[in-house]
């Protein structure tokens, strides 16, 4: 049995998340776990015509969708894909605000024991400059236009302390990584390098919330049946 590990990664857009994601799975495989609300978000709207007509707008205009919506996505793909063979946990903005934070602390789905948070730090120009290179070379990938990166931009640095100051006070390793360097040869392989360390030198005693013992997976699908009918989470309960 693997020790789990939760990297949250917290930047503002274009700052290398998307990409630091990409390497890591590359080095982890089948024994990580992404749960990404941009490609969730992307996929649930290109499949369910009344979700996408609720929240098209906001999207585009860089608006963060409701709490209970996010939550309930990041509960769906924990309960459907997390297997006891994940070691690593990368989480990408799922904890835009700390209403979502003290949710799913309270939850359980989150530890502080194994749980770090790495901040990419970089200015607005870096920011545009890298958005402007992706669009240029990723021409299908996915965009949105400036007035909307510029809000996204200010929606992030308006939650971050507040959010920095939540994981702090419940305990969680917060590292700060300088993102103004070159993404490709300093930025990534240091998100990299980190994620690696955590699985020797991080040990320790953290449990996993899927085990191959069987009442401790009872546990984890107890929870999310007593959370409720959700609208959004569509995997079998039965």
């Amino acid at each position: 049995m693997p020790n789990r590990r939760d990297v949250v990664i917290m930047g503002p857009p274009a700052v290398g998340k998307g990409l630091s994601q990409k390497v890591l799975e590359e080095e982890f495989g089948s024994r990580m776990l992404t749960i990404g609300t941009g490609k969730m978000i992307r996929e649930r709207m290109g499949s369910d015509p009344e979700f996408a007509h609720k929240h098209q707008a906001r999207v585009a205009a860089g608006d963060l969708i409701d709490d209970k919506v996010i939550i309930g996505m990041a509960r769906e793909k924990l309960y459907s894909d997390l297997t006891p063979e994940t070691s690593l946990v990368y989480w990408d903005g799922v904890f835009r605000t700390v209403e979502q934070v003290d949710q799913l602390l309270k939850e359980g789905f989150v530890l502080p024991c194994r749980t770090h948070c790495v901040v990419l730090h970089a200015t607005a120009d870096v920011c545009r400059s890298n958005y402007e290179h992706r669009n240029k070379n990723q021409p299908d990938g996915p965009r949105i236009d400036m007035k909307s990166f510029s809000h996204r931009m200010n929606v992030y640095n308006k939650h971050k302390d507040s959010l920095l100051k939540r994981f702090g006070k419940a305990g969680v390793k917060i590292v700060h990584i300088d993102a103004n360097r070159d993404l490709i040869k300093q930025v990534v392989p240091d998100v990299l390098a980190y994620a690696k360390s955590l699985h020797v030198n991080g040990g320790g005693s953290a449990r996993s919330l899927l085990t191959t013992d069987p009442q401790s997976a009872m546990s984890l699908r107890q929870r999310l049946l007593n959370a409720g009918p959700q609208p959004w989470l569509r995997a079998s309960t039965n």
